[in-house]
This record gives C-alpha cells, structure tokens and sequence, in this order.
C-alpha cells in the first residue's frame, strides 16, 4: 500500500492517465492517439526500469553489508569471496554491463 502512495508511483499514475485520456479524447486524431498511448507505455515502462534499478542498488547494498558481516564473523575465504562476487554480479546489472 505505501507504494500507491510514493511520488514516483504518482507521477507514473498521472502520466498514464494523461495518456490514456489524450488518446482517447484524440479518437479520429491519429496524432493524438499515438502519441497518448506512447505516453502511456512509456511512463509505465519508465516507472518499472526505475523501481527495478533502486531494488537491485539494494541488492548491492545487502551484499556489501553481508561481506563485512561475513569478514568480522571470521568467516572461510570462500564465502566471503562468494558473496563478494555476488555483490559485484548485481552492480554490474545495474549499470547494464555484462559478467565477463
């Protein structure tokens, strides 16, 4: 519920809703019709691209946490290295580069 209520949702919300409506006011205008449906795909597609890029920075975040967790707790070689491999896979992902 507190995602409906988040500035990024409402922004997408209302900009869908320009879309929808200017595309379906425009009805006979082909101009008008393309571009409310466009506007409304895109800020969709906009709105789960962004979402998604802030719980993979999250992901990351996690990774780094549990490595110095990891390190403190003593914990084997392998492991450590494990989840730090892990945090560099998700940082990769988010800046859209490929694994190596």
């Amino acid at each position: 519920m507190k995602k409906f209520f988040s500035r990024k949702f409402i922004m997408a919300f209302l900009g869908m809703a320009s879309g929808v409506s200017l595309g379906l006011i425009g009805q006979g205008n082909i101009v008008c019709e393309i571009v409310g449906w466009s506007l409304s795909i895109i800020c969709a597609v906009v709105y789960m691209f962004v979402e998604g890029k802030i719980d993979a920075n999250r992901v990351g975040q996690v990774a780094d946490g549990a490595v110095n967790i990891l390190q403190h707790a003593k914990a084997s070689k392998e492991v450590v290295d494990g989840v730090e491999k892990i945090g560099d896979i998700v940082e990769k992902f988010v800046e859209g580069q490929k694994d190596e």
